[in-house]
């Protein structure tokens, strides 16, 4: 069972390819460390398609705990050393947990994943905005042609830790395609959705991602 999914956004050194060479076996070596690491249950990776200097991770974890298990292992120095190759800052990382409708994996499959992150107040309740989770889940999955599944989580862990005390809301929504995605912000389904995320949120932020499985 997955009780976690880490999410990283990687920014890379410009315009290197990682579909050959030197830095596609620097990547397949970080991936294969982190798909053998213990309680590692999917590796997927994608560049973002608005801005592809920029990899994204998604690991499945059996345990939120077992991300500190990895760093705190042999394996993690070298596995950081390879990834040191590709980037060209520090990575952000969210530890994503209290997950709603299942792990990352069951959506990042799709051909096209939109990735949503939502600051709210510290002091924000989780369960008003699982509620309008929830909701926007079912106007989505009623109608949104081209849509492949709604996922996401509370971060339990941000590193580097956000500047203030912003509580984190990390999303995927699979699509067929981009054009698929695009054509539901035209409907009036996505003017009742697009509310239930806004509310309460300080700011969010989207990209979109063509995710492969290691």
């Amino acid at each position: 069972m997955t009780q976690a999914s880490e999410v990283v956004v990687v920014p890379l050194k410009a315009g290197i390819d990682l579909e050959s060479g030197e830095y596609k076996t620097a990547l397949d070596a970080a991936l294969k460390a982190l798909s053998e690491a213990e309680g590692s249950q999917k590796v997927s990776y994608g560049r973002q398609v608005e801005n592809p200097d920029v990899l994204d991770l998604s690991i499945d974890w059996g345990l939120p705990t077992n991300f500190h298990t990895f760093i705190t292992s042999p394996a993690y120095a070298p596995f950081r050393a390879v990834l040191g190759t590709l980037v060209a800052g520090p990575p952000k990382i969210n530890i994503v947990s209290r997950l709603q409708n299942g792990p990352f994996f069951s959506v990042i499959t799709a051909p096209i994943t939109e990735m949503v992150t939502l600051f709210f107040p510290a002091s924000y309740a989780e369960a008003d905005f699982n509620a309008n989770f929830a909701k926007f889940k079912a106007i989505i999955d009623e109608s949104a042609e081209g849509a492949k599944g709604v996922v996401g989580g509370w971060s339990v862990e941000e590193v580097p830790p956000a500047e203030g005390d912003a509580k984190l809301f990390v999303g995927a929504i699979g699509w067929e395609s981009i054009d698929a995605h695009m054509e539901f912000r035209k409907t009036e389904a996505f003017k009742e959705a697009i509310p239930l995320l806004r509310e309460g949120s300080d700011k969010i932020t989207m990209h979109h991602v063509k995710f492969a499985q290691f």
